[in-house]
């Protein structure tokens, strides 16, 4: 079939949201099987569901709607491309366009209080001023939790009796739950993350599991005699930090998503805190031994971990990446902004306080819990904004964003 398209043109400058009037005419020798309409990515990707229609004619002139109503993308260039095929042969035409994403909001801060005592875990949502509002209260205990901004879920896992929950973040409805089996007295989940499109779960009994956002499962690998004690998914690796089953004993590893295939895993004497992909080969670590923290790299060609830096006496207690250079990092002594490129810090503020931290990208802040308290700070000057004190102990926050 030949195709050619006369609306939209080439380099149309489109916002998602946007109903696009696409206009073509399609002839052929013999009837025409379909003509359907896509976006696709720069990498050819197919980011909107497709428009089809089917002629069962010679020659079609086109005149439809296509919406283009995939919220999550990002702004850059895309190409809607049109389709046309009969019994014999398949042709393509492409118009590039530049789309305009919706701009990124943070909805809420997320935060997971919870007392053993009560034996109950409390999600709370927090506004950047500080207030909150009780948002799901959930039975049993509390081991980690994350959040999926491109489809709107909240997921609070267990440790020895709680189950995973996976919450529509409107309305608090239970979207999909793992049960916990209850074996004491030894934990049934291991670690939770959400990164790049994809829920990991690991279990105490070595198990690692990958969920799409939808709930579904994607796979089940494992790794011999270690359970996955923290990951991140950089688009092709499982970026892991693996413990050996009898405990105490910890390595960086690289678990090939597409097969669960290790690629190798080093051992060193110091806890990687957390760890994040830079670019290329290169992984940043931040790591504690005792009173000294350091900065190191792992190259996930070599696999050969490199010493980079060392961070003042003391203990990390929270790592937040600003971007893929800067990296927010709360200490026993500071608050401190680390960049690999310059594998240089600088002190921000004058923080006395410590614990874990979330960067808000869209508003700036940096949010910090410690016991029961939640304090917020302005980046990148570091000056302390305010705390507010939960009703129970904070266990995990994390932040929402509106995709």
């Amino acid at each position: 079939p030949v195709i050619q398209i006369y609306d939209p043109a080439d380099y149309s400058i489109v916002c998602v949201g946007d109903t696009l009037q696409v206009t073509a005419s399609v002839s052929s020798s013999v009837p025409i099987d379909y003509i359907k309409i896509a976006l696709l990515s720069e990498n050819y990707v197919q980011m909107c569901p497709p428009v089809t229609i089917y002629p069962q004619s010679e020659s079609y002139s086109l005149n439809v709607e296509y919406i283009i109503s995939n919220t999550n993308l990002e702004s850059g260039t895309y190409y809607l491309k049109v389709d046309a095929a009969n019994e014999y042969a398949a042709s393509s035409r492409y118009v590039r366009l530049t789309v305009s994403a919706i701009p990124r909001e943070s909805r809420s801060l997320i935060v997971y209080c919870y007392e053993q005592a009560d034996d109950v875990v409390q999600v709370y949502k927090m506004d950047s001023l500080l207030q909150y509002s009780l948002f799901k209260q959930l039975p049993d205990d509390f081991g980690g939790g994350a959040v999926n901004s491109r489809d709107q879920l909240i997921y609070s896992m267990g440790l020895y009796e709680g189950n995973l929950y996976m919450l529509n973040a409107t309305d608090g409805s239970v979207f999909n739950q793992i049960d916990a089996v209850i074996d004491l007295p030894f934990p049934y989940f291991e670690s939770i993350s959400f990164t790049n499109d994809l829920l990991l779960v690991g279990y105490y009994d070595g198990r690692i599991q990958g969920y799409f956002g939808n709930g579904n499962l994607k796979f089940m690998y494992s790794v011999d005699n270690c359970r996955l004690h923290h990951a991140r998914f950089d688009g092709t690796y499982l970026l892991s930090v693996l413990e050996y089953y009898t405990g105490g004993f910890f390595f960086t590893g690289a678990i090939y998503e597409a097969s669960g295939l290790l690629k190798d895993m080093v051992y060193g004497e110091y806890n990687v805190f957390d760890l994040f992909r830079v670019s290329g080969n290169d992984v940043v670590m931040f790591c504690n031994a005792g009173t000294q923290p350091t900065v190191r790299t792992l190259d996930t060609y070599t696999m050969v971990i490199t010493h980079l830096k060392n961070l003042p006496a003391g203990e990390i207690k929270g790592v937040a990446q600003i971007d893929s250079d800067r990296y927010l990092i709360s200490h026993t002594d500071g608050l401190f902004v680390y960049s690999f490129d310059g594998n240089a810090y600088t002190e921000i503020g004058s923080a006395s306080q410590s614990g874990q931290i979330q960067f808000d990208a869209t508003n700036n802040l940096i949010y910090m819990c410690g016991g029961k308290d939640i304090n917020a700070f302005a980046y990148p000057s570091g000056n302390w904004i305010g705390t507010v004190t939960m009703p129970d102990s904070v266990r995990d926050i994390e932040i929402l964003y509106n995709r």
